[in-house]
């Protein structure tokens, strides 16, 4: 596949230059007219190993300007990136042509002072109690709408952190802490506005431009530019979250439980249980296995559904009887300065899981932190043992996101300062999920899926990818409508940041 790629813009004239500011409410700056430190400002990252060196920021503040960025991109053929929470794994945020997007830095925010937050002005949040349902702007990350939904009793499936940008988690599928009961993102959100490639609003939902509405359920940023969403909201109260720590010579033991706690402790408790193994360093510590224990419910119901991983003996605990939102916002009481950059990759293995495997990919982990040093001190190994039999049940073709399996899914995680790493680091995570699926492609494990019969364990879940896999193991079968769709709304391929369709 050829990815179309626009121009940079740095050879549009003065008056273009001046065309655009007119057109728009808010402000643009132009590399040429802007102090190197102020300009670097406006092109931070959460990940910050994928800035690239915009030539044009549109800071805008209407989905008007919206539309204007896009008309003038198309006119003048530049590279366009809309940024909604900066929070990609793989850049797909960052051009060296047009970002479509604002900064936002609220005051008292848990967020690390130099992380940025896009389309500022389009982050108006409004809760229905009545009908159940909390819209928010495509500027608005995770928590604009999780902290005053619960103000009113209410959750919304968004992922394990809140300081997500709810453009890119929604449309990438969305899995989170409340998936087990509620499903994907996806399967919660009622409605869209999407500015097209020509410019154009409309709105996506069941009703309106169904099959847009199929396509930005797992599709990404593929056909325009989504400016505000509409969820469906639940009943929320108190949850138990806890991360339980051990002694390093306990791995093999938390290993072992994995199956046990997938049949006899996840299942049970019909997608209220959402536990997570992790290898984590605390600060000054090597590496440790550990668990992430949520349950949406009381503690006493918690601790005795996960008594199993309690009689291991937990070297230390964290947590206990919180607000939801005090679990999703868990990353702001942990951040830290630096390591601001990372790398991942992931890959579904089906229960029960192989045990041998696992360990594998550990020690493969290991080793590059080893090597490594202080450098990847913060990178974590997780596997993920949520539950999504609600994420299964529902058909691969019913929205563009493919990957409904009932499944573990293993994310290598790496965090580093140095740029001169970014190439390392990214292949060790690669290195990591290859291995797995090497080892599951030798041993002819399959899984069983409702319309494609037997697959090749190669699938991924791409909110957290490298961002280099092929674009059939995100889509699937789907990927033939999704070349339709492209055609029909984006033809001239303005859209090619997050796992890019080619519409011809």
């Amino acid at each position: 596949m050829a990815i179309k790629v626009g121009s940079d813009g740095s050879t549009i004239s003065d008056a273009e230059k001046q065309a655009l500011k007119a057109a728009l409410r808010g402000d643009v700056h132009f590399r040429a007219g802007v102090s190197t430190e102020d300009y670097d400002q406006l092109l931070r990252r959460w990940n910050e190993a994928f800035t690239e060196q915009a030539n044009i920021v549109a800071l805008v503040e209407s989905e008007q300007d919206v539309s204007e960025c896009i008309k003038f991109a198309k006119e003048h053929d530049i590279d366009i990136a809309v940024a909604g929470g900066r929070h990609s794994y793989h850049g797909s945020s960052s051009t060296t042509g047009m970002v479509i997007g604002e900064i936002k830095q609220p005051q008292n925010s848990t967020r690390c002072a130099d992380d940025c937050q896009d389309l500022r002005k389009l982050n108006k949040v409004t809760i229905d109690k009545a009908s159940k349902t909390v819209t928010g702007g495509g500027g608005c990350v995770a928590g604009d709408l999780e902290k005053p939904a619960e103000a009113e009793g209410l959750s919304v499936v968004f992922g394990a952190i809140n300081e997500t940008g709810i453009g890119g988690l929604t449309t990438g599928g969305g899995a989170g802490w409340l998936t087990g009961r509620h499903g994907l993102t996806i399967d919660n959100l009622l409605a869209a506005r999407v500015v097209l490639a020509n410019g154009e609003l409309v709105i996506a939902s069941e009703q309106e431009n169904e099959d847009l509405f199929w396509g930005i359920r797992g599709g990404g940023s593929n056909f325009g530019i989504c400016t505000e969403f509409t969820f469906r909201a639940h009943d929320q109260g108190l949850c138990f979250f806890q991360m339980l720590t051990f002694a390093p010579d306990k791995l093999k033991d938390c290993i072992s439980l994995i199956d046990k706690i997938h049949t006899n402790m996840t299942e049970p408790a019909n997608g209220r249980f959402q536990p997570m193994f992790v290898m984590m360093a605390p600060p000054g510590k090597p590496h440790c296995p550990g668990f992430m224990v949520f349950y949406d419910g009381p503690e006493e119901e918690a601790r005795k559904i996960a008594e199993p991983m309690y009689s291991l003996g937990p070297v230390n605990t964290m947590g206990g009887v919180w607000p939801y939102t005090q679990v999703t916002g868990i990353y702001g009481m942990m951040k830290m300065q630096g390591f601001d950059r990372w790398g991942s990759s992931s890959v579904h293995l089906d229960y029960p899981v192989n045990q041998a495997i696992v360990l594998g990919c550990v020690a493969r982990f290991q080793e590059a932190v080893q090597r490594q040093g202080a450098d990847f001190a913060h990178s974590t190994f997780i596997l993920d043992l949520r539950d999504y039999r609600k994420v299964a049940s529902v058909s691969s073709s019913a929205t563009a996101y493919a990957g409904r399996y009932t499944a573990a899914i293993l994310i290598a995680d790496f965090r580093w300062d140095k740029p001169e790493l970014d190439k390392t680091a990214r292949e060790e995570a690669k290195s990591i999920t290859n291995y797995a699926k090497e080892q599951v492609k030798e041993q002819r494990i399959f899984a069983k899926t409702q319309e494609d019969g037997q697959r090749d364990l190669s699938s991924f879940y791409p909110n957290v990818s490298a961002g280099t896999e092929k674009i059939e193991s995100v889509f699937g079968s789907n990927l033939p409508r999704l070349k339709e769709l492209k055609q029909k709304y984006d033809r001239d391929f303005l859209f090619n940041k997050w796992y890019p369709i080619d519409p011809n």
